[in-house]
């Protein structure tokens, strides 16, 4: 379609030329203009469509390397998590009640291998509870650190959001500030 818009001016600007040469490299020029519009529009396209293949791309593989991370640690691990997680309903932690257990949380214990037992000993012996916070999307969470796991919650209505392993390095910082061990 844009070659036969620029064709028809071509032709246009070939009647013009006859006419005069200052207005010939007028319309030459506005011509040219035309071009480079039409080329600057058609580039901006092909990297848009790039950008969002690339997009796609990565999104995919992400996923593929989760779902590979979830096979690793079994299928009937995340089944048997959601049998452990009966066992973590019903905790109070500083005044929150869990209400329940996102499926991230259930896919992070899986993949961390975390057993309930590390969950449940996070939310009975806390080394530290931090104050609840909003993220910039306004989420409000608390975390819930322990010796053997860190459980993230929300405190509005008592779903645990994630989990993973407490670091060795943090660990010892808390232990130390708490006074139950030495450096």
């Amino acid at each position: 379609m844009v070659d036969f818009i620029i064709s028809k001016e071509r032709t246009n600007v070939y009647k013009e030329k006859e006419a005069g040469s200052a207005e010939h490299r007028v319309a030459q020029a506005a011509l040219i203009e035309r071009q480079y519009a039409a080329e600057a529009k058609a580039r901006e396209k092909k990297r848009i469509a790039q950008e969002k293949e690339r997009e796609a791309r990565r999104k995919e593989r992400k996923s593929v390397e989760k779902n590979a991370r979830i096979e690793k640690a079994g299928a009937d691990g995340v089944i048997a998590r959601q049998h452990d997680a009966d066992t973590i309903l019903g905790k109070n932690v500083s005044g929150v009640r869990i209400n329940n257990i996102s499926v991230h949380a259930q896919e992070r214990m899986v993949i961390c291998g975390l057993a309930s037992d590390d969950i449940i000993d996070s939310l009975d012996r806390p080394l530290t509870i931090t104050y609840p916070i909003r993220d910039n999307n306004w989420r409000l969470s608390m975390k819930v650190i322990g010796e053997r796991s860190t459980v993230v919650i929300n405190p509005e209505n008592g779903t645990v959001i994630t989990v993973h392993k407490t670091h060795s390095k943090l660990i010892r910082k808390l232990k130390c500030s708490n006074g139950t061990d030495k450096p």
